[in-house]
């Protein structure tokens, strides 16, 4: 039997989410369909992706301890920074920004914008996102609002497991 580890990382609670992921199914956490929890996780082992490749997969799995019934009970992993969803702090894009340990659940949590290039990333796999991207949603949605969370669909979650 392979080993898997699911990571229960949430990417964000979107506050009046606008143009939902295509096929996403978000959870309604509060009843009033203002807040809604989107999971984007994927399974992580050592036939996922991760960036750089260098050669060989460094994820590592270790089962330390079992119940009675050899079900695995306690373990350890070892994986790539890049390896699965995950968030990269700011200061990983910019000197004299924060480290993770730094954000608050308020900067993690706020109105939400989801841009959708999947067709453009389909039709072209090195798209850039543009400044005229972003004019057009805004002219469909509206003007996204200041702080909020920007979030780009791109549809390459469907290739997760091709690293070709």
């Amino acid at each position: 039997m392979r080993q898997r580890l699911y990571l229960g990382i949430v990417l964000g609670v979107f506050v009046n989410c606008v143009g939902e992921p295509p096929g996403s199914t978000g959870l309604d956490v509060l009843g009033s369909g203002d807040i809604r929890v989107l999971d984007l996780t994927h399974a992580l082992d050592a036939t996922s992706p991760y960036w750089p490749r260098p050669g060989g997969n460094p994820f590592v799995h270790d089962t330390l301890a079992r119940h009675d019934d050899g079900a695995p009970s306690m373990a350890a992993y070892t994986t790539p920074e890049h390896h699965g969803t995950h968030l990269d702090a700011p200061v990983h894009s910019a000197m004299g920004q924060v480290s993770v340990d730094q954000l608050t659940p308020r900067d993690l949590i706020g109105p939400a914008a989801v841009i959708d290039m999947a067709a453009n990333a389909e039709a072209d796999p090195d798209y850039v996102l543009t400044t005229q991207d972003i004019r057009d949603w805004e002219a469909m949605h509206g003007a996204i609002p200041a702080g909020a969370i920007v979030l780009l669909s791109t549809g390459w979650s469907r290739r997760w497991n091709d690293t070709l």
